[in-house]
């Protein structure tokens, strides 16, 4: 075997991410933000195998839920719903 031949050979993680590593870095961020579950999946399980990818998904669950907090906060105090309590005022 050459060095050509390495070269152009696939690893057996070129199926889970076919496009480049940066738009890879940005699809993952972007589901982690929509599904944050599965951003933090994600990112256990690429922590060893992909580090750059497990931390944009990671990144993304965590801005995911941030964010879903803050529009349930805005949300309930428009319509006056205690989360608390689970009451209307």
């Amino acid at each position: 075997m050459t060095a050509d031949d390495i070269k152009t050979e696939k690893s057996s993680d070129e199926w889970f991410f076919p496009v480049s590593d940066r738009v890879g870095k940005l699809i993952w961020g972007f589901i982690g933000f929509i599904v944050p579950p599965v951003g933090f999946i994600m990112y256990y399980g690429l922590m060893d195998k992909k580090p750059s990818i497990a931390y944009f998904a990671g990144m993304g669950a965590i801005i995911g839920l941030v964010a879903f907090f803050f529009a349930y906060m805005i949300i309930a105090s428009m319509f006056g719903f205690v989360p608390i309590t689970g009451r209307l005022m």
